[in-house]
């Protein structure tokens, strides 16, 4: 869909190569470093086989899935039982839609990450 915007950020030279390959019109792929909790506020939503980024999401209110297929840790599984992250095994279960807000910003709350934490350790 031309009008889905999809912000990449590999982390090897592989995986920028490969994904750069596909030349994908509506694909962004920075060159460089970019303020990754300013694009997180700001997406409509996040996909990440890493647990910092969801994580990250979840604390600023944007929709998170991890693609992630071994075992997950405390805290994100704590966060799959409590409908905060959704687990995603094919591009077809992901919703693609605007997430509605009048301010897409959202002030970052370290205690609810640190909640989240302390949560994972009682549990």
């Amino acid at each position: 869909d031309p009008s889905v915007h999809a912000v990449v950020l590999p982390r090897t030279h592989e995986q920028r190569a490969s994904i750069a390959a596909l030349d994908l019109p509506s694909l962004i792929l920075p060159g460089a470093a970019v303020d990754a909790q300013s694009l997180v506020a700001l997406a409509d939503l996040v996909v990440s086989a890493g647990g910092t980024m969801n994580r990250e999401a979840i604390a600023l209110g944007v929709p998170a899935y991890t693609t992630f297929a071994g075992r997950l840790g405390a805290v994100d599984e704590m966060l799959v039982r409590d409908r905060r992250l959704g687990v995603l095994s094919s591009a077809a279960a992901l919703p693609l839609r605007k997430r509605e807000s009048r301010d897409r910003r959202v002030e970052r709350t370290p205690a609810l990450i640190l909640d989240l934490f302390l949560s994972a350790l009682d549990g």
